[in-house]
């Protein structure tokens, strides 16, 4: 974990060298919007709620270092002020070179990146101080376009962090929210998905998509009445679960392009999990018609080999469930093997 701390002596440093007129960009900013387009023009809006963004950022005379934040990954940039060349390693991993100036009270950066990517951007502060605005115009191939984000400054990083925490997806349940239930009968094999969530860092998205597996399902149905579930056999109705029931856990991760027919990213799907989601560890908690907490529950994790498809990892745990009806859901926590918690599901077949 960051030692915040260390950062907070260089942020209380502000030069007094800077040339006459030229704006000062110091300080500790969290991110409030973003979207396609100019300013006072956006045309197409991002999704909300945005992922959290916090910039740390210390101006000196002779260069500006920047410290992007979102969901603990980190990325540090440093750009000289007198037009001279740096080289950085973008959010996204790539390599660039960039120049840096400023021009009235704008301070404007030229980015070319290994992969073709070529890019302006253009720092800005209110009048009052209280916004700072940051467009980018891009173009990498045919495909050009205009960004624009706007941040509101913090009092201090711990205020910033928790402004964080307070909406990113790894501190809620059904982040991203499963399909809506299908209104008629829902027949069920040999499993029963749950639910998935997942967060962003950067350009990389990560995901856990969860569910339940086992013959028990097989030729379960699920139907409603009055508003009341129900499940049934051939045989005649199943209220609950059997003593233990198989829980699936599959994470993966993405990278964003930035397609030529589209105006927001795609996600293109890393051909293997990261080696960081292979020592996870589960906290389940039944909810209901009765909360049975079952704290950390062991699991393990298997990898699955086809003909169509790269080896993956995903994790199988073992749930107790005696008793506990088939209407109840099932709450997942999923943390790192420190405790950082990356994600929650809650759902019920």
């Amino acid at each position: 974990m960051i030692k915040w701390r260390y950062f907070l002596p260089l942020l209380l440093c502000s030069s007094a060298l800077f040339g006459q007129g030229r704006p000062d960009f110091s300080g500790i900013f969290f991110r409030t919007d973003a979207f396609l387009g100019k300013p006072k023009q956006k045309h197409k809006s991002l999704a909300q709620p945005l992922p959290p963004l916090t910039l740390l950022v210390r101006q000196t005379s002779e260069k500006l270092e920047v410290t992007a934040i979102q969901n603990w990954a980190t990325n540090t940039s440093h750009y000289a002020l007198n037009g001279a060349e740096s080289r950085n390693t973008d959010r996204d991993g790539y390599q660039t070179q960039d120049r840096s100036h400023f021009e009235n009270q704008s301070l404007l950066i030229e980015t070319q990146a290994l992969d073709g990517l070529r890019q302006k951007q253009s720092w800005e502060l209110s009048p009052d101080q209280q916004t700072l605005t940051l467009t980018r115009r891009f173009r990498s191939g045919n495909y050009s376009g205009t960004f624009t984000e706007t941040y509101a400054p913090q009092p201090s990083l711990e205020a910033a962090m928790e402004r964080a925490e307070a909406i990113s997806e790894m501190n809620k349940c059904n982040a991203i929210p499963p399909p809506r239930p299908i209104r008629r009968p829902r027949k069920y094999d040999e499993g029963a998905p749950l639910g998935f969530t997942g967060f962003q860092q950067f350009g990389r998205h990560v995901a856990f998509y969860a569910g339940f597996s086992g013959l028990f399902f097989h030729k379960l149905v699920r139907v409603e009445k009055r508003g009341v579930s129900q499940f049934r056999r051939k045989v005649g109705s199943v209220e609950t679960f059997p003593v233990s029931v198989d829980l699936e856990i599959w994470p993966g991760a993405s990278v964003a392009s930035l397609p030529e027919f589209d105006a927001l990213p795609r996600l293109i799907p890393l051909p293997e999990v990261p080696t960081e989601l292979w020592d996870l560890r589960f906290r389940l908690k039944w909810s209901g018609v009765d909360t049975r907490d079952l704290g950390e529950v062991k699991s393990v994790l298997l990898d699955v080999w086809s003909a169509t498809m790269s080896p993956r990892q995903w994790y199988l745990l073992r749930v107790p469930a005696k008793n506990i009806p088939l209407t109840d859901s099932l709450e997942i926590q999923i943390v790192t093997s420190t405790g950082q918690q990356l994600g929650c599901i809650s759902g019920h077949i």
